[in-house]
């Protein structure tokens, strides 16, 4: 379900449906029913974490629908810099996060807190979950596209990220 907007290929033969299904969000809620359902059946206490499809961005929250089967065992995962944050020909979309020299820039750190109040903005909406947002890099350590950091920028980064998660009261894992 989290592609990252790519297509999963084997010997030029699609495998998996995944941009379809992360792109309709009737499909992906129905999925998810069934999911938790069988899921439950099984483990009745087990947590299910749900991304809202597409890129997992907290903004595309709203489109994600709880199964009634949940009973308090559900939480919404969203992504904004699961690959770490990009230092150099950064696009300015809504889906690309920068960290500018050692401290990031006022734009940068305004462009994620926004991106956190959001989602912890949906969460106390009805039909909220609890949110987690999952894994994230320091660094764009996988992606040398997208540039370096420092230790120094790393460290600045990662301290004002997760900073703002534990003032939201949002789960992260590095």
């Amino acid at each position: 379900i989290m592609s990252n907007g790519a297509s999963v290929h084997r010997t030029g033969t699609r495998m998996c449906p995944l941009i379809t299904l992360a792109s309709d969000p009737a499909k992906l809620n129905a999925l998810y029913t069934d999911v938790v359902e069988a899921i439950h059946a099984v483990s009745p206490t087990r947590v299910v974490a749900m991304p809202p499809g597409k890129l997992d961005r907290p903004w595309d929250l709203h489109e994600l629908h709880a199964p009634p089967s949940c009973h308090g065992y559900c939480i919404a995962e969203f992504h904004i810099i699961a690959s770490g944050p990009c230092t150099v020909n950064c696009s300015t979309a809504a889906g690309e996060f920068a960290w500018t020299g050692e401290n990031g820039t006022h734009a940068e750190r305004a462009k994620m807190r926004t991106a956190i109040e959001d989602a912890a903005t949906w969460r106390q909406n009805p039909g909220g979950l609890p949110l987690w947002t999952g894994a994230f890099m320091p660094g764009p350590y996988n992606h040398p596209e997208k540039g370096q950091m420092t230790v120094e920028a790393q460290v600045s980064f990662a301290s004002f990220y997760t900073q703002l998660l534990a003032q939201h009261r949002i789960g992260w894992s590095v």
